[in-house]
């Protein structure tokens, strides 16, 4: 395997995992390199860059949130805590197995006059609990949807460590998607790295509410993805798509 890209992908040839993790390894180590984000603060970077083809974002985050709580969430099945946390998934469930991958099929709902979308990944995963580390993957599926659903493309993964002195958490993750219809892709490249940053304090709250005492942690949740995407469709009666290749609104 030597990239990741939105082609969907036959349940025949899905990749190994290893071979997922050592790509995952190396987007990771590069990440740092690339553009670095307006909206990135000290214990939260965002980046991005063209590769291969396609606009990637990827986020870095150091929480105290515990690790297990992490690993309830994203293992076996991180789309049953999307339907929970995500305003925008109101359904998933599974449709196919590939070996060591799961076929979902995901229903998104965009907010304004946006249609639906319908996504169908594989899901897989690898976990260490000696190193207290585990990878997710979703990666595009070429699995069949209903009759008129629009179909959008979508790949991400998602390394959570545990430092063994500190007991932070390391949380990273990357994506490339495309939501396609009628959502000009420029526009989801400038709402993606806003949708970043709230996440992590909403999500960190959604756990410790899930597995913890009940109680939210000392952040506040920030501005929702509605907010982020009103925000996207304002600027867009002020300003032109990008002319420049590679180049992501919002990114200085």
């Amino acid at each position: 395997m030597d990239k990741f890209d939105l082609n969907l992908i036959p349940a025949g040839e899905v990749p190994a995992l290893a071979d997922a993790v050592a790509l995952a390894k190396e987007i990771f180590a590069e990440a740092p390199t690339w553009p670095r984000n307006r909206a990135s603060t000290d214990d939260l970077q965002v980046y991005s860059t063209t590769r291969d083809g396609e606009p990637w974002f990827a986020r870095v985050a150091d929480v105290d949130v515990p690790f297990d709580y992490f690993k309830q969430a994203f293992v076996p099945n991180f789309f049953e805590s999307m339907v929970e946390f995500y305003e925008y998934v109101n359904a998933q469930k599974p449709i196919d197995d590939a070996g060591e991958w799961k076929g979902y099929e995901l229903h998104y709902i965009l907010p304004g006059y946006f249609a639906d979308r319908n996504i169908t990944e594989w899901f897989g995963y690898t976990c260490d609990d000696d190193a207290r580390e585990f990878y997710i993957f979703a990666l595009p599926a070429d699995l069949p949807l209903a009759e008129g659903a629009t179909r959008a493309v979508y790949v991400f993964f998602h390394h959570v460590r545990e430092d063994p002195e500190t007991k932070q958490v390391c949380w990273s993750m990357a994506q490339t998607s495309d939501m396609r219809g009628n959502l000009p892709r420029w526009m989801q490249n400038m709402s993606i790295p806003g949708i970043f940053v709230s996440d992590v304090p909403k999500f960190c709250n959604y756990l410790r509410k899930k597995f913890g005492d009940g109680t939210d942690l000392d952040a506040e949740d920030g501005p929702t993805t509605d907010d982020v995407l009103e925000q996207v469709l304002a600027a867009e009666s002020e300003a032109e798509p990008p002319k420049q290749a590679g180049r992501f609104w919002g990114l200085w």
